[in-house]
């Protein structure tokens, strides 16, 4: 039984990790072996597929832990952290390469993130700790943190 984000509640986590299944697939086995493994999945009646109702990132290390799902697809660094906070109870399966050195394969989609300022009526001191942190996100004084928690920072 496979674990994901909730579609409705979760569209863009879910839309990531079934286009990485599925692009990873069309890449190695073509079009109708990954259309036959994408229904095989999340068909309309597949057997398969297992979501929490709202917050993936706590509802699905819960299925796993509960023998509610067999495995989840989820992104790497939550999968480190869950790990790293529960040793005996989950291990991860890179899609590629290996836990310390992940290879994404062709067809993976890696997310990335990005920070903008909004307008708000922030008082003085919100204001200066936004661009506190913008400062060290910028020189990289924040690249230890950010790395121990499998996040490659990008300037």
């Amino acid at each position: 039984m496979l674990a994901t984000a909730n579609p409705y509640t979760e569209s863009g986590s879910f839309s990531g990790y079934a286009n990485s299944i599925s692009h990873i697939a069309l890449h190695d086995k073509g079009k109708e072996d990954a259309q036959k493994l994408f229904e095989s999945l999340f068909g309309k009646d597949t057997k398969r597929w297992v979501t929490g109702k709202r917050i993936q990132p706590r509802e699905v290390p819960y299925l796993i832990y509960t023998d509610q799902a067999d495995a989840a697809i989820i992104l790497y660094h939550l999968a480190r952290y869950f790990v790293e906070s529960f040793p005996d109870e989950f291990d991860i399966v890179p899609l590629d390469g290996t836990v310390e050195n992940p290879e994404p394969l062709p067809g993976n989609q890696i997310g990335k993130f990005y920070m903008a300022r909004i307008k708000a009526p922030f008082n003085k001191r919100q204001q200066e700790a936004r661009e506190a942190l913008f400062k060290e996100i910028k020189n990289g004084a924040l690249d230890p943190y950010l790395l121990k928690h499998h996040i490659n920072p990008a300037h």
